[in-house]
């Protein structure tokens, strides 16, 4: 876990300097704002191969974590890094409501979604997507997840969902009621049928008590326009 001295020195560098500063894998944006004086309970919704928690636990103290993913390799690989008590693994997706929604799994599998993507938008000419497979995957609501793992308080809640944003926060209200940090990724040009476009997320998020913090580049088109970026929310003071 990075000291406060640390921290702060690394801050002041990157202001003074305007680095894009980075530290065990997260982006300045993110790392700045994290608290460290706490141990830290965190969802990671699209886990993937558990990167994202896994740079979360070289910087700050996790107490608890709730990984979940739905893609069955990916999940199994998780459960044998994630160990219980701390940590648990879900196999699943998150969905405005419970049930069984299917999974389009493409060739790059960060790509794979319960959306649709658009095979012939020409901001993709350079992901090779491969034929698509299909998989009918159990859907459980974020509400559901926070009170069967008995999670009281989230201090990170970390959505990439490839444009399924709105839909889980919609089934999460109360969760979101007891969260006080969310990194999610936002699009500004719809690349799956049907997704979220930031204006809507970010009203959601809005009307929900939060306010943007700030921005990370995530993903651009060949030509150089911004696609994608991750955002933080925060809680907004009472």
């Amino acid at each position: 876990m990075l000291s406060l001295a640390k921290r702060k020195t690394r801050e002041y560098l990157i202001k003074r300097l305007k680095l894009p500063g980075r530290c065990h894998g997260l982006p300045y944006a993110l790392w700045s704002r994290l608290p460290t004086n706490i141990p830290l309970t965190v969802v990671d919704v699209g886990a993937h191969d558990g990167s994202f928690t896994k740079s979360i636990q070289h910087f700050c103290e996790v107490r608890r974590s709730v990984l979940i993913e739905p893609i069955p390799s990916k999940a199994a690989l998780l459960r044998k890094e994630f160990l219980p008590p701390q940590h648990e693994v879900l196999e699943c997706v998150v969905a405005q409501e419970a049930g069984t929604l299917t999974l389009e799994l493409n060739e790059a599998l960060a790509t794979s979604s319960v959306l649709r993507i658009n095979r012939e938008a020409p901001e993709l000419t350079q992901v090779h997507l491969g034929t698509p497979r299909y998989l009918d995957r159990e859907a459980r609501t974020l509400d559901d997840i926070a009170a069967a793992s008995r999670l009281e308080w989230i201090d990170l809640l970390k959505l990439d969902v490839q444009g399924f944003e709105d839909r889980i926060l919609r089934g999460g209200r109360q969760a979101l009621a007891r969260t006080a940090l969310i990194w999610t990724e936002v699009s500004f040009v719809p690349l799956y049928e049907n997704s979220c476009a930031f204006p809507d997320l970010h009203q959601f998020l809005r009307e929900a008590g939060f306010s943007l913090i700030d921005l990370e580049e995530a993903f651009r088109a060949p030509d150089g326009e911004l696609l994608q970026a991750d955002a933080l929310y925060r809680r907004k003071a009472r």
